[in-house]
């Protein structure tokens, strides 16, 4: 018996040492996890920001649009020679369309600057027609003896009726209209932005203004 107590002994020093070197290790890997979970929030919570309000900017690109309703009337005659001959066709065309005016959110460039807090927007100046919904009507369709209008004569001229309603909604203020709107909706962003901590700042110089 008296043999046996050293053993034990020495078996009760190196377990006191193995329990201290595991106290030690777990301490160490508890330190190192709460340093990463320290140092990797404020990315993280910075990253989340910077999502949320890239988010809110094309949300709302999306609804900044306006639509305006246009109509033309006006004729076109075709007269070709045969021979000597000449035979004229002529129409009446009508048109009526609902012009809807926006942005291209693939034409709309955002920056977001993490360190800086701060998303730069450019190209809120350049809003565009983004769809025609035409009704086109035809009236006192005369076609000539060797001169009528053919498929392809139709096709071309709905072509030519909805860029005749392209050119007047562009000489129109429906674009002035959205630009207006849209850098409205974009300031309302603002007050958002400095509320999470962030700034947004306009790269165009009629917003600037």
């Amino acid at each position: 018996m008296l043999k046996r107590r050293p053993k034990n002994k020495q078996q009760a020093i190196m377990l006191r040492g193995i329990s201290n070197i595991l106290i030690i290790l777990v301490a160490l890997i508890v330190g190192i996890l709460l340093a990463r979970m320290w140092y990797m929030q404020p990315t993280s919570v910075t990253r989340t920001d910077a999502n949320v309000m890239i988010e809110q900017i094309k949300n709302v690109s999306k609804i900044v649009n306006t639509e305006g309703y246009f109509s033309e009337v006006y004729t076109e005659t075709d007269t070709k020679s045969f021979y000597g001959f000449p035979s004229t066709k002529k129409i009446i065309i009508k048109v009526k369309a609902r012009v809807m005016a926006g942005y291209d959110l693939n034409n709309l460039k955002i920056d977001v600057d993490s360190s800086a807090k701060k998303i730069i927007v450019t190209g809120l100046n350049n809003p565009q027609i983004i769809g025609i919904e035409p009704e086109i009507q035809y009236y006192d369709v005369t076609n000539g003896v060797l001169n009528q209008f053919s498929a392809e004569d139709y096709s071309r001229l709905n072509q030519k009726a909805i860029d005749t309603i392209r050119y007047s909604a562009l000489r129109s203020n429906l674009l002035n209209n959205v630009a207006k709107q849209g850098i409205s909706n974009f300031r309302s962003l603002q007050i958002l932005a400095q509320q999470m901590g962030w700034r947004i700042e306009f790269d165009d110089a009629s917003i600037k203004n």
